[in-house]
């Protein structure tokens, strides 16, 4: 049986989550909040690291520098409607973005959104289990000691796609928790 399909899947699920926390806020700034703002530029959209450089002055703030002066209108307009929680200001040739510490209540608030983005991941891997164990019981190859070996082997392989799960959040809430 090819488990490599299964384990594939798993593996796109923890990718994906892994790049959906990474959005979410710690108490200091990151750039990787940036990844999927989207900019009009040329009378297309483009990543925002497609039409200016994206650094950090320091811990709180990120300095965006477009590499042409007409982009900073629509790159503000852009960051405005990402809708990040950021408040973006034109300083002469760049734009900054200040990012103010968090309070404790807006810290418990983004690790219950870690909770739930980890509790959904957490069913996306036991879905890919279920399909998994179908496919083994229907399988007509194998003999029952080897679906039984097979359903054993499988289920290592997805306690460890859990457990790198629950190591992403903690190492998550640690920063959002860190002051």
């Amino acid at each position: 049986m090819d488990t490599l399909v299964f384990t594939t899947k798993a593996r796109d699920y923890i990718q994906n989550y892994s790049n959906e926390i990474t959005k979410i806020r710690t108490g200091k700034a990151n750039t990787s909040i940036l990844k999927d703002v989207r900019v009009m530029s040329f009378g297309d959209l483009q990543p925002l690291s497609h039409v200016a450089s994206i650094s950090n002055q320091d811990a709180f703030t990120i300095i965006i520098r477009p590499f042409d002066r007409g982009s900073i209108k629509p790159i503000i307009e852009s960051l405005t409607k990402a809708n990040l929680g950021v408040n973006p200001q034109e300083d002469g040739d760049k734009i900054r973005i200040v990012f103010a510490a968090l309070t404790g209540d807006k810290r418990k608030e983004l690790v219950k959104e870690l909770k739930a983005k980890t509790e959904q991941a957490k069913i996306n891997i036991r879905q890919v289990r279920r399909d998994w164990q179908a496919k083994i019981k229907a399988s007509k190859d194998f003999s029952e000691n080897e679906k039984i070996i097979h359903e054993e082997n499988m289920e290592k392989e997805i306690n460890k796609f859990l457990s790198e799960l629950e190591n992403l959040q903690a190492e998550k809430e640690k920063a959002i928790l860190a002051i």
